[in-house]
């Protein structure tokens, strides 16, 4: 009970801090980078400014295990694809930005199929955006 408190803690911190996301040395707006705590595993989805839209999503599972997230009203996002993770439970994150649709597109690739998972999905914006949280954490078989 007292290291999931010190969890929910640690994701409460982290949630209500916005940490700068650094590619090539400069700051950006926008980006993806993974954290995990435990058992649990967090995909963090920093979004450009603007007015924020509930995505779309899809949850698939088969051979090809993901989560699919599409961001309606995105036009600027300089990672076209930028592969990251290396987590037990979300192995890989992928964005790819949809110029005709304005559309942002971010795969979460997991290790074994969803119903292994709680999975949810939250968000906090500020005026300089919007970042969404996806966790994932393991159901005891």
């Amino acid at each position: 009970m007292r290291h999931r408190l010190l969890l929910t803690l640690a994701a409460i911190a982290l949630l209500t801090t916005t940490i700068p996301l650094l590619a090539q040395g400069q700051e950006h707006d926008h980006g993806v980078r993974l954290l995990a705590f435990g058992s649990e595993e967090m995909a963090y989805i920093r979004l450009p400014g603007g007015t924020f839209v509930w995505p779309q999503s899809e949850v698939l599972g088969g051979s090809r295990p993901r989560v699919i997230l599409d961001f309606p009203g995105i036009n600027n996002w300089n990672e076209a694809y930028l592969p990251t993770g290396g987590g037990d439970i979300i192995r890989r994150i992928r964005t790819y930005l949809h110029n005709d649709e304005a559309r942002l597109r971010v795969v979460l690739d997991l290790a074994e199929p969803p119903q292994h998972y709680a999975l949810s999905l939250s968000y906090e914006t500020d005026p300089q955006g919007a970042e969404i949280t996806v966790s994932a954490i393991p159901l005891d078989h």
